[in-house]
């Protein structure tokens, strides 16, 4: 099961129940609104103090909804916590205001690269304040607080591009916290591994993703907070 398959049974759950009782209320109240109206029955018609049938009937029903929610919750929270066996771990930096992906081998990356089809399970971290690691695409959404270890996992089902926002307000970059997660099919994903490692980054560079500098800083001259690096 992936984390997709867990959360969105649980939304439509929820959401067909919510869309049924807005319906319902809404459809009797209008009823006894038109037919108790003070217009039609000036004076009470009926003396009745109380219905012990009904009374179960809306406390039974409300509750058994509720626990049904908490249930169909529970079930997908556990989904969310319980890792397949196998993930691959890879480590997410979270700074004001960029993203840091550390692999096995020690590679790093401005966007998170994963196979497509394998669980993937991402080590939060963070170097200085309160960030949120949000995949919409994969239904998760976890906290990234500074001396705290915390985790997420996901599987990518098919090839593709999918955002990943820090979702915690944290600074005046927050808005530019913003990566990719790269889906790749497992030929290609080992192929970008085995270029990664016959590669030799300059040692500016390496040390401008280690610390962040990127989230704010360009190497290539496009605009963002601080000034470019180029040149």
């Amino acid at each position: 099961m992936t984390t997709t398959e867990a959360i969105d049974p649980v939304f439509k759950f929820i959401f067909g129940a919510c869309l049924v009782l807005l319906v319902g209320i809404t459809v009797v109240t209008a009823i006894f609104v038109i037919r108790y109206h003070r217009s039609r029955a000036p004076e009470p018609t009926s003396q009745v103090e109380g219905n012990i049938w009904l009374e179960i009937i809306w406390v039974a029903l409300p509750s058994l909804l509720v626990l049904a929610m908490f249930y169909y919750g529970w079930a997908g929270y556990l989904a969310l916590r319980n890792v397949p066996k196998g993930a691959m771990e890879v480590t997410a930096t979270a700074r004001m205001w960029s993203w840091t992906f550390t692999y096995p081998d020690g590679r790093t990356s401005p966007k998170l690269y994963v196979p497509v089809g394998k669980p993937i399970k991402v080590q939060l971290v963070s170097t200085d304040v309160l960030h949120g690691f949000y995949l919409p695409a994969f239904r998760v959404k976890r906290d990234v607080v500074p001396g705290m270890k915390n985790y997420a996992w996901f599987v990518a089902s098919k090839p593709g591009s999918y955002d990943l926002f820090c979702s915690s307000y944290c600074g005046t970059g927050h808005s530019t916290m913003i990566t990719t997660v790269e889906a790749l099919p497992e030929a290609e994903f080992a192929e970008w591994l085995k270029i990664g490692a016959a590669e030799k980054k300059h040692p500016g560079q390496k040390l401008l993703e280690e610390h962040g500098c990127l989230g704010c800083h360009s190497l290539d001259g496009s605009p963002k907070i601080g000034p470019t690096l180029k040149g």
